[in-house]
Parts: structure tokens; C-alpha cells; sequence
């Protein structure tokens, strides 16, 4: 079985956060439609859980008193004077020399202290016999032990996953305040670029990006339904598309037109507009190296390259922490990697942080990792990988055999 553990979000990012306008504008929703929505609220506990004490074995309920020194040769002997139901509370008081049959979850009826093991008694109508002794609280959780009242059970700023709802529900909590989604401006840029549903033509080719991006985005934030889509290599198309868009997104993409040259205008009409600035163009990786991270207003534009696994690999490890940041959270949330082994030798360039797509079989303890060795610009193997093998900047490849980091796709 496969090595699980976290690598922290790039760092890239971390000085260019601060340029980035936060979300303010919150909402009240229901727990149920809560999962990966930002908590904008503090959320503490009204209440004790339990509010009264409760057995955690099923038993009997007694004074501990009443058990000490008690053995097999020398057992404690109590009466039983009735059970206890798990949905009631308990009618009866135990006094001295008494018991009580009790349930898992039942509450402890008053008098009681403690529950002895079912395992260790034995009953003798109208007597139990008790072959152990308990301690005072043994086998019991107290008043607030699970959840105090007044206790900060989820923070501002926190991601709310399943987990998180299971909480919210035990603590009878059913509408949080979340911060609203994120407004993402989606285009695909280039002259030789049509719509999934068209025909291409000589020299042509459909958009992938913009629907994979729309996907991998989708429970994130909100797409706008932006027109075009597809922007042409116009510098008045361009400057006309994202000016609009910024008026309501909080945040642009862009995936191609971010390499040099002459058709390439993503850098050139970004600088040209109103309180704008490139944050970064270029990041060390490989497939994703001509990425743009930029600011207008406050509001991140985020340009990716035009290959769809180069423009996959960056809106992975780049897009998702703009989107989370912007959106409230706290917390980036780490890439899951897995430990495997190469299963053939690859070559990469030093300096250079490399993205491998690869296959797994899992067959294999650590798992085998095998190379898809192709050109970024192929989008069959993306969409067929297991995962991305990270190939370290100081190195010059791997060795078949050699242990290599793998994100799960």
C-alpha cells in the first residue's frame, strides 16, 4: 500500500498574496450545502455533549464504591433493581448496594459514578455478581467531556469538509455563515482555437482548456458565463474581454498567448491597463514554465500556458491556491503525494522542477511508477495519467529503481 503524506503549497505564491482582494460579502446557508465553502464566522458550542453522563460500555451502572476489592474469588454482589433504556432517562436512583443494567449511551441514573463491564459480572436474580472493581467516572464520559459549552468548535476561515458538518450537526448547529464563492473569469486565447463542437479547419484545433479549467474550478467558485470564450490574438478583443471580465470576476484566467513572441499579448495588455502590474511571468517548472501571475485592481489574472497539460500542471499547483486565498481560506490545502518506484530511467534538466506523467500499478508495495514519455502538448496522456511524478530542480532524472515523489490526479 501506497505511502501517504502532505506537501505544503508552493511558495511561490506567498508574496504576491497580499496583492490579492479577499472576498467580504457573506452568506447564511444550510450545514447541507456547506462541504468546501469558507467559515466567515467563529462557531462555538451552546451547549455540554454530553449533557448528562453516559455509559461507554454496556454494563452495569453502580456506586464504585460499592465494587472495591471485588475478584473472582471474592465478587461484589448488588442488586439489581432494573435496566435502563438508551432513549430514557433512568427513573430509578441506585443507592448503596444497588445496580442497574445499562446500555452503550445510556445515562447514568443518579447515585451512580461509574459502569462495571458486562465481561465481569454475572447475574444472579435478583443479585450481580461484580468480579472487578471500577474507579470513580470509569467506563463513563462526563458532562462536556466530548463538547464544552462555549468552545470554539470550527474557526474563521476554515474550509469546511464533511468532517466539519458531522461536527456542526452533533453540535445542533444547522446554518453557517460562509463567505460568498468566487467569481472565475474563464478564456481560451488564440487565433487557432474553436469550439468543442466545431469542426476544425486546416491549422485549427478545439479548446480543451477552457472546459478542463471550468471543471477543475467548478467547486470552487462560480463560472461566469463570459462571451467569447475564446478571444482571438486582437489586442483590442483582448483588452475588451478582460476589462469586462474584471468587472464582476474575482478573478481572470487566461490559457495560452503567455510564451514569447510576437502573437503573444496576454503581458502586454495586462501592463497596458489601469493599476495593474505582472506579479510574476515564468516560474521554474516544466510542463507550466510560461505562467503569468498578475494584478489589476486588486483582482489576480492568472495567465497559463496554451498546452493543455502545461496549462493543467499550473492551474493545479498555482490556480487552486489564488482561488482558495482569494476565497477566505486560512489554509491552502496540501497536495496528497504518494511514494513509488521508477519503473524506467528519465532524464529532466536541472534547475527545473519537473511534472512526469505517469501511470501506477499499485500491484507493487511501494507502488510501481512508469514515465508516459511524451510532449507537454499531448493531451491523450494527461487525461490517461495517474499522477504527476515530481522530479526535483537538483536533479538531472531518475534512476530505474530510484524513490520518487507522485500527486494524485
Amino acid at each position: 500500500m501506497a505511502f501517504l503524506y502532505l506537501v505544503s503549497p508552493s511558495e511561490r505564491l506567498t508574496p504576491a498574496y497580499h496583492r490579492f482582494a479577499r472576498i467580504k460579502e457573506t452568506e447564511d446557508i444550510s450545514i447541507f450545502q456547506a462541504k468546501g465553502r469558507v467559515l466567515a464566522k467563529d462557531i462555538y458550542s451552546s451547549e455540554n455533549i454530553p449533557p448528562l453522563p453516559r455509559s461507554t460500555v454496556d454494563g452495569y451502572a453502580v456506586k464504585s464504591e460499592d465494587t472495591m476489592g471485588a475478584s473472582p474469588e471474592t465478587p461484589a454482589m448488588l442488586l439489581k433493581i432494573g435496566e435502563i433504556h438508551i432513549s430514557e432517562l433512568p427513573k430509578e436512583k441506585i443507592a448503596p448496594g444497588q445496580t442497574m443494567y445499562i446500555p452503550t449511551g445510556g445515562i447514568l441514573p443518579e447515585g451512580a459514578d461509574a459502569v462495571e463491564m458486562i465481561e465481569y459480572t454475572e447475574e444472579i436474580p435478583p443479585y450481580v455478581e461484580m468480579y472487578r472493581s471500577v474507579a470513580p467516572g470509569e467506563n463513563t464520559v462526563q458532562p462536556g467531556e466530548d463538547i464544552k459549552e462555549g468552545m470554539l468548535l470550527i474557526s474563521k476561515g476554515t474550509k469546511l469538509h464533511a468532517r466539519h458538518i458531522g461536527l456542526l450537526a452533533y453540535a445542533g448547529i444547522t446554518t453557517v455563515t460562509v463567505y460568498r464563492k468566487p467569481k472565475i473569469a474563464i478564456f481560451s486565447t488564440g487565433d487557432e482555437i474553436v469550439p468543442p463542437d466545431t469542426k476544425p479547419g486546416p491549422g485549427k484545433m478545439r479548446d480543451a482548456n477552457g472546459p478542463m479549467l471550468k471543471s477543475l474550478f467548478a467547486d470552487m467558485g462560480e463560472i461566469l458565463n463570459v462571451s467569447p470564450t475564446i478571444i482571438p490574438d486582437e489586442r483590442e478583443a483582448m483588452e475588451k474581454a478582460l476589462k469586462e471580465a474584471l468587472e464582476t470576476a474575482d478573478i481572470v484566467m487566461l490559457s495560452g498567448g503567455s510564451s514569447a513572441g510576437t502573437r503573444d499579448l496576454v503581458v502586454s495588455v495586462i501592463e497596458s491597463m489601469s493599476k495593474s502590474e505582472i506579479l510574476f511571468h515564468g516560474l521554474r517548472i516544466s510542463p507550466g514554465k510560461p505562467t503569468i501571475v498578475a494584478v489589476a485592481g486588486g483582482k489576480p489574472i492568472l495567465g497559463l500556458p496554451g498546452h493543455p497539460a502545461s496549462c493543467f500542471v499550473s492551474a493545479k499547483l498555482i490556480g487552486t491556491n489564488i482561488v482558495e486565498y482569494i476565497s477566505g481560506s486560512d489554509r491552502q490545502t496540501p497536495f496528497v503525494f504518494i511514494r513509488g518506484v521508477m519503473k524506467t530511467e528519465v532524464y529532466s534538466k536541472p534547475g527545473i522542477e519537473e511534472y512526469l506523467r505517469v501511470k501506477l500499478d499499485f500491484s507493487t508495495s511501494p507502488p510501481t511508477v512508469e514515465p508516459m514519455i511524451t510532449q507537454s502538448g499531448i493531451t491523450y496522456t494527461l487525461a490517461m495519467a495517474d499522477g504527476l511524478a515530481r522530479i526535483p530542480p537538483e536533479k538531472e532524472g531518475l534512476s530505474a529503481g530510484e524513490e520518487v515523489e507522485v500527486m494524485l490526479l
